[in-house]
Parts: structure tokens; sequence; C-alpha cells
């Protein structure tokens, strides 16, 4: 008579595998996540610095039509 494979086994393999595609997939979720945070990151600080230019000729322009 054949022995029975053990179901344990069998089970921890699978369970692995599903843990690893788990993992496997949140990270590229973080990433991605990271990824557009930065860019949103890096698109306010250039809208930043394009109202600071704009409000210092602003002021520039101001002080010169008062003298």
């Amino acid at each position: 008579m054949p022995k029975k494979p053990n179901p344990t086994k069998h089970t921890h393999t699978n369970f692995s595998k599903f843990l690893t595609t788990i993992v496997i997939f949140l990270s590229i979720v973080v990433l991605v996540l990271g990824w557009l945070v930065l860019q949103n990151f890096v698109q306010d600080s250039k809208d930043n610095t394009i109202i600071i230019s704009l409000t210092e000729e602003a002021i520039i322009h101001s002080m010169s039509t008062v003298l």
C-alpha cells in the first residue's frame, strides 16, 4: 500500500506561497503610493516656489511705484 502524502506539508507550502504573494503585492502597493506622494510633494514644492516668486515680484513692483 502506498503511503498517503502528509496534508500538513501541502497546506504549509500553499500558505507560504500565499504569504509570499501577499508580501510582494503589498510591497508594490507601498512603492506606488510612495512614488505618488513624492510626485505630489515635488509638484507642491514647485507651486510654492512659483507663488513665492510672484509675491516677491509684486512686493518689488509695489516698492518701486511708491518710490
